[in-house]
């Protein structure tokens, strides 16, 4: 049972990372159009699947092909998301007029994070599927890392 809990636990944080982010994000729109709605859509689609990727690595954790494929999901997730933050937080008909752009520039620079960590895990994965946890266990600490550099960026970029 040890591998499943494992599975559900990387899970677990990585929605939850990335619903943390889109509540955030959420909040710096005023409106939405259908540019957005389908966006989101296509995102929520990737966190709605979330749960057989979780199931391929609790059942194969101990291979490269199981890693692989939850890893890879987590790139596709990651990148729909950044695709969709994209889009809105640099639309100015969606953006609250009267937000700071460097929030929502630390926001986007920021979501590279499940980008990063899902290929550290892929490419891991090809070395040893044992390494390719390593990623995927310490997001919680890679991902403020991450979150930092996007905030130090926005702000030389604003």
């Amino acid at each position: 049972m040890i591998p499943k809990f494992g599975g559900f636990l990387i899970s677990f944080f990585v929605i939850g990372r990335f619903w943390v982010g889109h509540h955030r994000a959420i909040g710096h729109l005023r409106t939405c159009d259908d540019g957005l709605i389908w966006r989101n859509l296509l995102f929520l689609l990737t966190i709605a699947f979330m749960p057989f990727p979780t199931a391929v690595i609790s059942e194969y954790g101990d291979t490269a092909l199981g890693i692989g494929f939850y890893a890879g999901w987590l790139m596709v997730s990651g990148l729909l998301y950044r695709i969709l933050l994209v889009y809105g937080l640099r639309s100015p008909a969606l953006v609250n007029p009267h937000d700071a752009t460097e929030p929502r520039d630390a926001m986007i620079h920021a979501s590279w994070a499940p980008l990063v960590v899902g290929g550290l895990a892929l490419i891991l994965c090809i070395v040893h599927p044992a390494l390719a946890l390593v990623p995927l266990f310490a997001s919680p600490l890679i991902v403020p890392g991450i979150n930092w550099i996007a905030k130090r960026i926005a702000r030389v970029t604003v």
